[in-house]
């Protein structure tokens, strides 16, 4: 099986060389969690290695997409090279404000723009890798109910016609393991990770991450402790 290395320390021996290619993932957390970090920094490595790439940001503008990557991978990260040479390409920004100001038929518009735009930010480069943060920004337009979950089936099914390994991330409400709930969504996706915190007191809480899923392919069983370091996620 052919995978795509995420390129974060740790997390390939855990997923036994990466994510399988052309599957799809979905990273879930509460907020402060590193979701974001990890969705970029797999896109990111991969563009690095050579394999077109795209951040597709749904409720982040571009430049601070940037600005807040630069923060975490350091002074000597390549990010605006990589954009230069059409490696990496960071949007989401346009079509996402008007799913935010829609006045039209909510099954009729945002759906079919969401399909379409993402499909459109791949094509510009012809992307392999994505990431698409996030998909709660889809639950806060369309509330809970069967037009998000149509949403997001849309979304998934078309990142498998256009043959692409991508990574989404889903905000939660829970900080602890424990009080994880899986949601329907979680099943339209390939593999599922989760990430949360351990410690019974503030300054001993510790970020960890657990695969939950990893669909045709094994996986560590291991809650792995990790970090969101100066030079990206680390995992101990």
């Amino acid at each position: 099986m052919k995978r795509i290395g995420t390129g974060i320390s740790g997390l390939d021996n855990v997923l036994k060389g990466g994510i399988p290619e052309k599957n799809q993932i979905i990273v879930e957390g509460a907020p402060g969690t590193g979701k974001s970090s990890i969705a970029f920094s797999i896109v990111y490595n991969s563009a690095k290695q050579g394999i077109p790439s795209a951040f597709i940001s749904l409720d982040e503008r571009a430049e601070n997409v940037i600005k807040n990557a630069k923060t975490i991978l350091g002074e000597d990260n390549q990010i605006d090279e990589l954009i230069k040479k059409g490696m990496l390409v960071i949007d989401g920004e346009d079509f996402a404000a008007k799913i935010s100001t829609n006045t039209e038929p909510e099954n009729s518009y945002s759906t079919a723009n969401l399909v379409s735009g993402v499909e459109g930010i791949i094509k510009s480069i012809n992307a392999e890798v994505v990431a698409i943060d996030s998909m709660s920004f889809l639950k806060l337009m369309m509330g809970k109910g069967l037009l998000y979950n149509k949403s997001v089936a849309s979304v998934v099914s078309n990142l498998r016609r256009l043959n692409v390994t991508s990574v989404s991330t889903l905000d939660v409400p829970y900080y602890e393991r424990e009080r994880m709930k899986y949601s329907q969504e979680l099943l339209l996706f390939d593999g599922v990770m989760a990430l949360f915190k351990e410690g019974k007191k503030k300054e001993e809480e510790e970020l960890v991450l657990e695969v939950i899923k990893m669909r045709g392919t094994d996986h560590e069983r291991v809650l792995s402790k990790y970090s969101i370091t100066s030079k990206g996620i680390v995992l101990k």
